[in-house]
Parts: structure tokens; C-alpha cells; sequence
């Protein structure tokens, strides 16, 4: 079935966004100076540093983000030559609108560092929802609750859903638009500064149990970024190659394993140390500890498929290991032994008054797996705070 959904859900969106990216004008990448004097930082919660230590929803500057360590590392200072105007939940559409009020701060800035895209979906999951399941769905939670009890037999037909393709298309064509609006501005207000878009990482990859919806997802996730990659190219801005340093590693990089899709420590700070060096600054910039690169999950724990089981993981870079409480691998619960019957001469039951199997409790590994997807979207900071 992921085959299926993978194969005929994405076709459309990437047939649209491929040749959009043929399309588009080439242009030089503006060339880095190594020098920066005032840096803006635009965008969503990745920015925002939702997600990690001492994140404020009121001051952005306090949290291990990427913005902020970029900020100092090349010596700048907060709330005077380093503002981050990064809003929790916004989409390509919310960010426009912003840079309508800030053109003081888009004039002055000469880097400006900018995430923007995955709320465009994101922000869509009911109706997406509700393509799927066939229910009306109005808000997150009902989302999740509809993809929790949805069949595999209503994703199969999802692939199926000229509709839902067509809402997967509109999306992707919505932010495509609005990012050529967006980026005219950014060369309207300062047609010198230099201009770096973050690619939209994928969370869901190389997940244990997350492999179906990494598959619906994945295709739809590419084409935002020949989206994204098009308009930017088109304009003489860049885009940063986050997947490179996140999708391989989500597990470790972002939160995923907690149901948040955002970046860790460990992964702004590979963020951080992908655009220290795409800025062209020679300097290393200098960590205080090891970035961790854990290897996959072993279980160290011994015990019946239906209980919890413990696993552990070990840095290939220095051997620190982490260890981890995973849920169940079997849903079934344990059979329960029943007493003997006592030998007593009571009547058979009749064929046409058994009672019918017990349920098991059991559900298809798909419907598990969206279950999954459902938290982590139930998980996400879809208001908009700082």
C-alpha cells in the first residue's frame, strides 16, 4: 500500500514542481563576504528555537537555536545588529505579510537567514484529514482522532482521490506563489543582502515504525523544496541543504521520538555549523561538546512483545550511548489463562448462539504508523507565539 500511496499521491505535485524548477531563470549564488554586520532571521518555529532548552514563547534569544548561535559566532548582538522575527506556526502566506511591516529591519539587515514552508502543509492537515477518513474534521485534535481510527483501506483510496491531490498540488502551487512575491520584496527593500532559505528537513526518515508515513510524506516534503529552490535560484538567493544534515539522522537531530518534529540541540547546532560554513567564514566555529551521532536503536530490555521495551544507542563518534523506553511492538495483550470447566453434564452451545471471536486489539502496521504521524502533528505549535 505505501508503494501505492507514495507512486500515484505525489506524481502530480512533483510533475508541477519539477517543471517549475526547469523553468525557472539560473542565477549565481550571491557570493559570501565573511563579513556580516547586521543579521535578520525570518520564518517559523524552527527558528523560533521551539523545542529546546530554555525556549521562551517571549524572547527567542535565550535557547541554543541556529539563529542565535550564528549571531554570535560572527559577533553580533541581540535585539540590536541580530533580530529574529520568527513566528511559531507561520506559512509562506504569514511571512509575506510580515515583511510589509518590517522593511526598516529587511533595509538594514545584509544577511538575512529565513524557514519557511512546512506549515504550508502543516497547516492543512485537517482538510487533508478529511479527505482521508471522510469525516469533517475542524481542528488538530479531530484530525488526529480521525486518522487514529482511519482504515488501510482509506489510505489505499487516498491514492486514489483526484481531490486530495488536487488540495497536495494547490498547496505546493500556493507557496510557489507566494514565495516569488516573497523574495521580490526581499530584492524590492534590499536588493544587496545576502539571502538564505533553510530546505525543509524530513523527520521521518529512518524512524523505526514511521516508514509508512516517511513514504506519503517524502514526495510532498521534495516538492516544497523544488518550490522553494526555484524561486530563490530565480531571485540570486540560496538555499541550505538541511536535509544533508538532518534526515538521516532525525532520530538524534530532532525530537521525533518525543512526537516533535523539531530540531534538537544537536540538530540546530548542525544547522548552525552548515551555514557557518556556507558563509564562506574560515574560522571553526568551536563546540564544547560532541555533536552525537547515534547509530540505530537496539533493545537491551528482555520481556513479552506486549510490554514496553527498553532501547539503546552509541555515538559512532565518541561512544556515549542513550537509552530510550519504546512502546510495545505486539498490541495485542497477553492471553489470559481461564479456569478449567468443571466436568458437569451442561447442554453444548448451539452453533447459532456462540459468541463471536474475541477482539485482539489488533490493528494493520499502516493504521500504527499513522497513529503515530497523528501525535506528532497533535504535538505542533500551530499558533502563532514567539
Amino acid at each position: 500500500m505505501k508503494h501505492m500511496i507514495k507512486r500515484k499521491a505525489a506524481s502530480a505535485i512533483l510533475a508541477f514542481c519539477l517543471v517549475a524548477l526547469l523553468c525557472a531563470p539560473l542565477a549565481v549564488p550571491a557570493s559570501a563576504s565573511g563579513e556580516y554586520s547586521r543579521l535578520l532571521v525570518l520564518g517559523d518555529s524552527i527558528s523560533t528555537g521551539y523545542g529546546l532548552p530554555d525556549y521562551s514563547t517571549s524572547d527567542p534569544y535565550l535557547c541554543p537555536s541556529y539563529g542565535n548561535k550564528l549571531a554570535e559566532a560572527i559577533g553580533l548582538k541581540s535585539r540590536q545588529t541580530y533580530i529574529n522575527r520568527a513566528v511559531n506556526g507561520d506559512r509562506s502566506a504569514d511571512l509575506l505579510a510580515l515583511l510589509q511591516t518590517i522593511r526598516n529591519e529587511v533595509e538594514a539587515s545584509d544577511l538575512i537567514v529565513i524557514s519557511i514552508g512546512g506549515n504550508d502543509l502543516l497547516r492543512s492537515i485537517t482538510e487533508i484529514a478529511s479527505a482521508i477518513t471522510g469525516i469533517a474534521v475542524t481542528s488538530v485534535d479531530s484530525a488526529a482522532s480521525a486518522l487514529m481510527g482511519a482504515t488501510p483501506e482509506s489510505f489505499a483510496a487516498a491514492a486514489e482521490n483526484t481531490e486530495l491531490q488536487a488540495k497536495l498540488v494547490g498547496i505546493v502551487t500556493g507557496y510557489s506563489a507566494n514565495m516569488a512575491k516573497i523574495t521580490a520584496l526581499l530584492k524590492e527593500y534590499n536588493p544587496s543582502a545576502r539571502v538564505v532559505f533553510l530546505a525543509q528537513y524530513n523527520p521521518l526518515k529512518n524512524v523505526p515504525n514511521l516508514e509508512t508515513v516517511n513514504s506519503f510524506a517524502s514526495p510532498i516534503l521534495a516538492s516544497i523544496n523544488v518550490a522553494m529552490r526555484a524561486a530563490a535560484e530565480a531571485a540570486g538567493y540560496e538555499v541550505a541543504d538541511v536535509p544533508s544534515v538532518i534526515d538521516d539522522f532525525a532520530a538524534a537531530r530532532t525530537n521525533i521520538l518525543a512526537y516533535d518534529i523539531h530540531p534538537n540541540s544537536a540538530g540546530h547546532e548542525e544547522i548552525f555549523k552548515l551555514l557557518y560554513a556556507k558563509l564562506g567564514i574560515t574560522d571553526t566555529p568551536m563546540t564544547t561538546e560532541c555533536v552525537h551521532e547515534f547509530g540505530e536503536w537496539k533493545e537491551i530490555s528482555e520481556g513479552p512483545a506486549w510490554e514496553p521495551w527498553t532501547g539503546e544507542r552509541v555515538c559512532s563518534k565518541c561512544g556515549a550511548t542513550e537509552t530510550s523506553e519504546f512502546p510495545a511492538k505486539d498490541t495485542r495483550p497477553p492471553e489470559t489463562s481461564q479456569p478449567e470447566p468443571e466436568a458437569t453434564s451442561a447442554p453444548e452451545a448451539d452453533a447459532t448462539t456462540q459468541a463471536p471471536d474475541g477482539e485482539k486489539g489488533c490493528k494493520s502496521a499502516a493504521s500504527l504508523v499513522f497513529v503515530a504521524f497523528a501525535a506528532c502533528l497533535a504535538a505542533l505549535p500551530l499558533g502563532k507565539r514567539r
